[in-house]
């Protein structure tokens, strides 16, 4: 099955956010409808979570976002060389 975007994406760089609760978040790409980020917590569909994004340049920006769909996609070895998992959702 082919899904088209209602927008189209652009991939970020150095754009970080932090939702609801302080989870740490690294945006993927995002469009005037929609953001996807990776990050090492879960986030449930359905759900909307506060989100606060930072650029390099310091601009913070406070919106909310529902997620739409998050999956498991990979593990990191974090500082205490233990494996971590990555998620990735995509919000609108």
């Amino acid at each position: 099955m082919y899904l088209t975007r209602q927008h189209r994406r652009h991939r970020v760089a150095d754009l970080h956010g932090t939702l609801q609760f302080a989870h740490p978040a690294t945006v993927i790409d995002l469009s005037r409808s929609g953001i996807a980020v990776e990050s090492a917590e879960r986030l449930a569909p359905g759900r909307i979570y506060p989100l606060q994004l930072e650029g390099r340049d310091g601009i913070l920006i406070t919106t909310s976002a529902r997620v739409v769909w998050c999956k498991l996609t990979g593990t990191l070895e974090n500082e205490d060389g233990e494996a971590a998992p990555v998620f990735r959702a995509g919000l609108e």
